[in-house]
């Protein structure tokens, strides 16, 4: 989870979420910064596991991997449920 609280991630994901699939020069034609840093971003999102790869040819496809992104998304709700819900109005 920690790698998708950075905003360009954050951001990446969002993207490739509204779409089947993307390469890095789909990718960083939204951003303002260098395709090398888009990989980056990417490299890390692919460790954590948040987004996967398919591979046609000499260009590599980055798609969201939506099931770890639900789970993730379900423990950080059961955390804050776990330890923030007292006294919440219902």
């Amino acid at each position: 989870m920690r790698a998708a609280v950075e905003p360009t991630r954050l951001k990446i994901l969002f993207l490739l979420g509204g779409r089947k699939r993307m390469c890095v020069g789909d990718i960083a034609k939204g951003f303002k910064i260098s395709r090398p840093a888009i990989s980056h971003h990417l490299k890390v999102l692919k460790h954590s596991g948040l987004v996967q790869t398919e591979r046609e040819g000499q260009e590599i496809y980055y798609a969201v991997s939506m099931d770890r992104i639900i789970d993730t998304l379900r423990a950080l709700a059961g955390s804050m449920e776990r330890c923030c819900s007292t006294g919440r109005s219902k």
